[in-house]
């Protein structure tokens, strides 16, 4: 598998000797419009929420910039693989992400 350092959802791998290289993400309702970020990891596993992510097409290591973030309710509009998307602050809590 060519030692990966994450699983598929983004959490570290101990490598041979057992250590984990930890990195701080933040979720992506941390960042404001104009910024741009790569998605690294998920908080959330469960079913439901990867289908979500999947209908959207966002997976891990998709890059994406911030074209707005909506006061009232923190939605956040992201475009991605030519694509524009709202994304809700309950998602958005949950995608860990790195400036780029």
């Amino acid at each position: 598998l060519d030692y990966p350092k994450v699983d598929p959802h983004g959490s570290p791998i101990p490598d041979a000797l057992g250590k984990i290289q930890l990195k701080n993400y933040n979720p992506l309702s941390s960042f404001k419009k104009g910024d741009k970020v790569n998605l690294i990891a998920v908080t959330n596993s469960n079913d439901e929420f990867l289908k979500y992510l999947n209908s959207k097409k966002l997976d891990l290591d998709t890059q994406m910039e911030i074209i707005e973030k909506e006061e009232f309710d923190q939605s956040i509009t992201v475009i991605y693989k030519n694509q524009t998307v709202v994304l809700s602050s309950k998602i958005t809590d949950k995608l860990l992400v790195e400036k780029i």
